[in-house]
């Protein structure tokens, strides 16, 4: 038995257990014809036989018929085909042999000697036999060695023996159909063997395959469930960026970097008029038209492409650590009397550093700007009036008589007028007691006299 060996490889050993098991799933047939022909062969020889020959041998034939399907079905519900093929068709080939010994016995114990026609039934349920074993055993060549040679070899050897041409001529067809079987044994074996290899070897390619299938299909999944929660971790760190921009106090949006408004809050709503969903995803300066009443760059658009030309509308514009701009501007077209902007925009990058859009945020400071200039308005009037009244300091040539004085031209004025025209003071007349008293004596009461 040299098909199945310890050292051969883990494909020979997957073959053998295939080759062996379709013998032990086909046994059950060759043991049913075994008991069939062994009672056929005990009917037709029951007069030439002594009866104890007959019984004795189909009693044995009988019980390793019973001892072979329990074998077979003990390896069916085995789990170790595979594992132990080497033991298991050790089995088989012992299993085998024993009904081939018993039934080349026929030649011996049961041999008909003075009825020809009982010798060539049993030639030819011998070689029907070994005819069956080809389609059953052929798998395993020493398994259908094992019931073929000791089934043909002593009614070969009893045909020879008697010498004569009949005999003679019916040894040598044994030994032809023996030949004839075997080589059409082994051409099966070889074909099934051939088969049960490339099927083998098909189902480990297929195996292998579906394994790395499987391994592309779990990394593939693996794959799209981090893509998943990157796009969840994605969209929901836009949407915290969404709900911050929304909520923010001073009116903000924000653009990509094609130019289209991406995000666009309440604050910026309040003061434009413009809903949100009337201007997301529009490009061409369409953020512009509210704040300046045509589509023109502004200091978000400054941001992602720096442009001196445009930078002069705005009062101031300057840039901080290379990507912040800070600037103040007028929009005539906003309000009764337009309206003061400070705003800041930024170019917005992801991870890799990439700029992928800007925002720009504003703060109303038209209130302050015309509180600066009230206060400037203010400060120019306070220091009119004290270089007005640093006219009146210094030395003033006044008459002793009349209180006349005499500007820097000359002219004497009265000091009321002197005065006036000096200062912010203006003068009304009226007469003091003591001049009443002076020039209006007679209009006073007694008592004021």
């Amino acid at each position: 038995m040299t098909d199945v060996k310890d050292t051969a490889s883990p494909m020979t050993n997957r073959v053998n257990a295939v080759l062996v098991k379709q013998i032990y799933m086909r046994s059950n047939i060759a043991i049913l014809a075994t008991v069939v022909n062994a009672a056929l062969l005990v009917f037709i020889l029951r007069w030439q036989i002594p009866a104890w020959n007959l019984v004795i041998w189909f009693a044995l034939i009988l019980l390793t018929s019973i001892s072979r399907f329990f074998l077979n079905l003990k390896f069916l519900r085995a789990d170790d085909q595979e594992k132990n093929s080497r033991r298991w068709t050790c089995v088989l080939f012992w299993g085998i042999s024993i009904p081939g010994v018993l039934w080349g016995g026929t030649a011996l114990f049961l041999f008909p000697v003075h009825s020809v026609a009982h010798q060539a039934f049993i030639a030819f349920v011998l070689s029907g036999m070994v005819a069956g074993a080809v389609g059953v055993f052929s798998a395993v060549i020493p398994v259908f060695l094992a019931f073929s040679i000791p089934a043909l070899t002593p009614i070969t050897i009893r045909f020879l023996s008697l010498g004569d041409d009949l005999h003679l001529a019916m040894g040598g067809m044994t030994i032809l159909f023996a030949g004839l079987t075997f080589t059409t044994a082994r051409r099966i074996s070889h074909s099934t063997r051939e088969l049960v290899e490339l099927q083998e070897a098909f189902a480990d390619k297929l195996e292998q395959r579906t394994s790395e299938l499987a391994n592309a299909n779990r990394q593939l999944k693996k794959e799209v469930e981090d893509r998943k929660r990157a796009e969840q971790a994605l969209a929901d760190s836009r949407q915290r960026l969404n709900d911050i921009i929304e909520f923010l106090p001073d009116p903000t949006w924000v653009i990509n970097t094609s130019g289209c408004v991406i995000a666009w809050n309440r604050a910026i709503e309040r003061i434009t008029g413009i809903n949100q969903k009337d201007i997301l995803g529009k490009g061409n300066y369409a953020h512009a038209i509210p704040l300046y009443g045509r589509p023109r760059p502004m200091l978000i658009d400054l941001a992602l492409k720096r442009d001196k030309q445009w930078e002069a509308d705005h009062l101031s514009v300057k840039e901080e650590n290379g990507i912040l701009i800070a600037s103040e501007s007028f929009h005539p077209s906003m309000g009764q009397d337009g309206r003061y902007f400070a705003s800041t925009a930024s170019r917005l990058v992801d991870a890799q550093g990439q700029v992928v859009g800007a925002i720009q945020s504003m703060r109303d400071i038209t209130d302050a700007k015309r509180m600066e200039k009230e206060r400037e308005q203010l400060i120019e009037k306070l220091q009119d009036a004290i270089d007005k009244a640093r006219t009146l300091s210094g030395l003033l040539p006044i008459c002793a008589s009349c209180k006349k004085i005499r500007d820097d031209k000359g002219y004497w004025k009265q000091i009321e007028n002197f005065i006036s025209e000096h200062s912010e003071a203006e003068f009304s007349h009226s007469i003091c007691p003591d001049c009443a008293r002076k020039l209006y004596p007679d209009f006073l009461p007694p008592d004021k006299k």
